[in-house]
């Protein structure tokens, strides 16, 4: 397999805080850990949206980042990439449901949680997508959403997982509605595809 070089920026709209009317937090987030296990286990990759008050969002924020971390690299066990990244999610799953009080209480939590969560190993990508954000692969100037057809929400939050193989000159845009809400889809696509990812924020 190739070795591909991995480019990271983040975009965060109005400052983290989704607008001056729309009450919510916003995040985007890369993690590897150092040494072996970071080269063995790849980058933990999100972003994620969360409608509600600040506190709130930002703690459900917390939650959902903090149990993925802690699940999907946990030391040990000679589990695949897959089946970790599984069990991070239904973790995250698990986690928010008892933070929102359980499935009878606080009804509708789960529809104003906006995130798009992957794993990048090498050239081996899984993600996994609830609500209204999505990932979307570019190769030259052609682009796919590859989280169209996952379905969060109807089994959990991440329900479903994607997989597939990235080839060098590739790259990955995962995207909020926020950010949807501020360039059409077809001017972030041109954005990403035409320049490197530092020179692709200067220019949203």
């Amino acid at each position: 397999m190739s070795q591909l070089t991995v480019q990271t920026a983040t975009i965060i709209p109005f400052a983290k805080h989704l607008s001056a009317t729309s009450a919510g937090f916003a995040v985007a987030y890369t993690y590897q850990p150092a040494g072996q296990l970071g080269i063995d286990r790849g980058n933990l990759l999100a972003v994620i949206e969360v409608l509600g008050s600040t506190v709130a969002a930002e703690e459900t924020i917390d939650t959902i980042m903090q149990t993925l971390s802690d699940s999907y690299f946990a030391p040990g066990g000679d589990a695949t990439v897959h089946e970790r990244f599984s069990q991070a999610i239904r973790e995250a799953n698990q986690a928010l449901e008892e933070e929102a009080g359980g499935s009878n209480k606080n009804q509708g939590w789960e529809s104003r949680i906006n995130a798009v969560v992957g794993i990048l190993v090498n050239d081996e990508l899984y993600v996994s997508q609830t609500g209204s954000a999505h990932a979307y692969l570019i190769r030259g100037q052609r682009s796919s959403k590859i989280t169209r057809e996952l379905s969060g929400h109807l089994d959990g939050l991440f329900a479903e997982i994607a997989t597939g193989m990235l080839a060098v000159g590739d790259k990955l845009a995962f995207v909020s509605p926020a950010l949807l809400h501020q360039l059409a889809e077809e001017e972030l696509i041109e954005v990403v595809a035409d320049n490197v990812p530092t020179t692709a924020i200067s220019r949203i």
